[in-house]
């Protein structure tokens, strides 16, 4: 059984495997080795999170979060009305 170095899938191809990174990350050349690096969605922009949400980079992903006065999922943030 083939094992792949941490942040990568194997996959099967014919006779062997190939370590391939997990979605979310990017490999690079660091130290003289590959590695899977994490890609930071919010600094690259390539989030889709709402204009009034905050974005918080995860290992492989990201999260939106409504901003104080907004509520929503964080892709689609509303302004709370008031009562």
């Amino acid at each position: 059984m083939a094992m792949c170095p941490r942040f990568r899938k194997c996959i099967n191809t014919f006779g062997s495997y190939i370590c391939k990174c997990h979605e979310g990350f990017d490999l690079q050349y660091i130290n003289g080795k590959y590695q899977c690096v994490d890609v930071d969605e919010c600094s690259s922009g390539q989030n889709h999170c709402s204009s009034f949400a905050t974005c918080n980079n995860t290992p492989g992903s990201y999260k939106c979060k409504c901003k104080d006065g907004y509520r929503g999922m964080g892709h689609d943030c509303k302004r709370k009305l008031g009562r």
